[in-house]
């Protein structure tokens, strides 16, 4: 999609484990949600703090990335 680690890392999180779709509470469009609901899927907001961290070797070194939702953070020089 293009996104650097960071705006990847920083996508809303979703799901599902058979049951309903998870999606992360107040992170998706009402009219997201309209169209699954209009599709025939049971969905359920939810905090979805996934703690998700991310490492990208660049031509310029290393980037790191750390879910802003969980207490992560990105270290180094």
């Amino acid at each position: 999609m293009g996104l650097d680690a960071q705006r990847a890392v920083d996508l809303p999180n979703f799901g599902s484990f058979g049951g309903p779709v998870l999606l992360e509470a107040g992170r998706f469009p009402p009219a997201t949600i309209e169209t699954l609901r209009r599709r025939g899927h049971d969905v359920a907001e939810f905090e979805l703090a996934s703690g998700l961290q991310a490492i990208r070797r660049t031509p310029g070194g290393w980037f790191g990335a750390a879910d802003p939702r969980r207490e992560g953070v990105v270290r180094g020089d």
